[in-house]
């Protein structure tokens, strides 16, 4: 199906509940310009979403630097205090709403993402990461920006 507004609302919604936030207006808004910088203008036909797609799915660096301004925006949403970077608590709770709750695989994941060790994910990482786990074409670190990724957790129809 189709990734509406309203999705991306409800996980940011749910990201807040996790880190026990309260959802503000502002949190909401940011959430609704990450949406439309991802599924937003170019995206309301079949030919502009596929014509998108294949541009960015050409991969490498071009398609990284096409990126890292779109998951900036991002960013602002998985940053709940607003103070410029994610801790752990905040990463755990952007990705809790897609299924992962190992507290372990949630450290591994953000520690791939925090490449210069500090122990917080700023804005320049998280959008990098997030970036590389969509334009690497082959395998990378960034493949697990959303949970750890294995062969078992590719579902496969056959």
């Amino acid at each position: 199906g189709k990734v509406e507004e309203r999705d991306f609302v409800e996980w940011g919604r749910r990201a807040a509940s996790n880190a026990e936030v309260k959802f503000t207006d502002e949190m909401k808004e940011n959430w609704k310009a990450a949406w439309a910088a991802y599924f937003g203008e170019g995206f309301e036909t079949k030919e502009g979403y596929v014509g998108k797609m294949d541009a960015f799915a050409a991969g490498g660096e071009e398609s990284v630097q096409m990126a890292i301004p779109i998951n900036a925006l991002l960013f602002k949403c998985v940053d709940l205090n607003g103070d410029g970077v994610c801790s752990l608590k905040e990463y755990r709770s952007f990705i809790q709403p897609l299924g992962i709750y190992d507290v372990d695989e949630v450290k591994k994941c953000f520690d791939i993402i925090d490449t210069n060790g500090d122990g917080v994910i700023d804005d320049k990482e998280f959008a990098s990461a997030c970036a590389h786990y969509y334009a690497d074409n082959t395998v990378s670190p960034f493949q697990n920006f959303y949970g750890l990724w294995t062969e078992d957790s590719v579902e496969t129809t056959e």
